[in-house]
């Protein structure tokens, strides 16, 4: 079962400052490099929703 994951303007423009704070703190190639893995993220969420521990404060919800 594969999720549907929504990147909103309001994520994408997180993503962007995270993006910008590592351009100017660290370097380009981190900046990118993190930004890829937190994309990359959302790939893996969306093939296997199920992965990883569950959230112990969510557990009652239906959804």
């Amino acid at each position: 079962m594969a999720l549907k994951i929504y990147w909103t303007d309001f994520s994408k423009g997180e993503l962007r400052l995270i993006f910008d704070y590592y351009n100017k703190k660290a370097s380009l190639k981190i900046a990118r490099k993190l930004v890829h893995e937190l994309t990359q993220e959302g790939i893996k969420l969306h093939n296997q929703p199920y992965a990883g521990p569950k959230e112990e404060l969510l557990i009652d919800r239906n959804i």
